[in-house]
């Protein structure tokens, strides 16, 4: 087993936090810890989606191409709403716990919800481009999200 976060870090002006909408579909590559063997297309995992695994419930079962291995992953409960993030800061989004494979890369893709310093949400907020803005009338500032990247680190 191996429990990993993924976090993002950008350019913020004017950004309070950055967080995933509880139905956020995380897009992943993922690689087999047996055989190394990592697919060509991006997994969609979703929190909604249960599989039974025995007695364990997973948000992803998967067979391994390669070596005909079994794998899952659960997303962790995490709760990121409350937070103060930093520009150009790492800032933690989502917890997983991968059996049989690691997570090598992340796509943030769509469904975030990024709040404003004044405290304004906003929602479904698509970061696919790597960036994001928005001008908030009513303080009259200007919201931006630029150079995203994400890291994944193993945790303990």
């Amino acid at each position: 087993m191996v429990r990993q976060s993924i976090s993002l870090k950008a350019e913020l002006e004017e950004i309070q936090n950055i967080f995933p909408a509880t139905y956020k579909i995380f897009f992943l590559k993922i690689k087999c810890s047996n055989c190394g063997e990592i697919p060509d297309k991006w997994i969609g995992l979703d929190k909604s989606n249960i599989e039974v695994i025995g007695k364990s419930n997973v948000n992803l079962a998967t067979k391994c191409k390669g070596c005909n291995r079994e794998n899952s992953i659960v997303i962790e409960d995490t709760d990121y709403s409350s937070r103060t993030i930093e520009s150009e800061k790492d800032f933690e989004i989502a917890r997983f716990d991968c059996r049989g494979v690691e997570i090598e890369e992340f796509d943030p893709r769509d469904n975030w919800i990024v709040v404003s310093s004044s405290g304004k949400e906003y929602k479904d907020v698509d970061l696919e481009e790597g960036e994001w803005s928005e001008f908030e009338e009513r303080t009259s500032t200007s919201l931006t999200i630029l150079s995203i990247e994400s890291s994944i680190k193993k945790i303990k």
